[in-house]
């Protein structure tokens, strides 16, 4: 039987809303995972590496529906990143990432949900990333023609030297 709301690979996609939701379940659970390393992080502990990656990889995997989790993670995820500290370890996040894991946790409250299809008439989108080892990439479509168009590069030596904030905003 043909069906208009159906949950796929975590996601619900709604095509009589056209959106992408959360199941209530699963923001449940990344509500509760962000709220249980932002308390870790009020008292000063530190959290083990690979647990703090995995509640990272959950909250990501809400990245469709939710597209500015990326906005909110980053600065932990940079922690994750750090070479010092083995998967065996732990970290400690900074005051800013535990600030914006807070308000990720805050944000998840409402029931996040994304369009489908970009709204018509909207124009291309653009979408971009940068490394601050690699280089950086970007990607555009929903044009009138609707074709995809790429561009990618590397930093030359000096930007190297810049901070991925800097990086970000080239």
């Amino acid at each position: 039987e043909p069906t208009q709301r159906a949950e796929w690979l975590g996601i619900i996609i709604d095509l009589r809303k056209q959106c992408f939701e959360v199941p209530p379940a699963k923001l449940r659970h990344a509500r509760s995972l962000l709220g249980a390393v932002v308390s870790k992080t009020r008292s000063a502990r530190s959290i083990p590496k690979r647990h703090l990656a995995s509640v990272l990889g959950y909250v990501e995997s809400l990245r469709v529906p939710c597209p500015y989790i990326s906005l909110y993670v980053r600065r932990a995820q940079i922690a994750v990143a750090t070479r010092a500290v083995p998967w065996s370890g732990a970290v400690r996040l900074s005051q800013p990432a535990a600030q914006d894991l807070s308000v990720l946790c805050d944000r998840l409250q409402q029931h996040p949900a994304a369009p489908i299809w970009p709204p018509a008439g909207s124009g291309p989108v653009l979408e971009t990333d940068a490394s601050s080892t690699v280089g950086w990439g970007a990607v555009t479509w929903g044009s009138a023609s609707e074709t995809t168009r790429e561009a990618r590069g590397a930093w030359n030596l000096e930007e190297l030297l810049w901070s991925i904030n800097a990086l970000e905003v080239r």
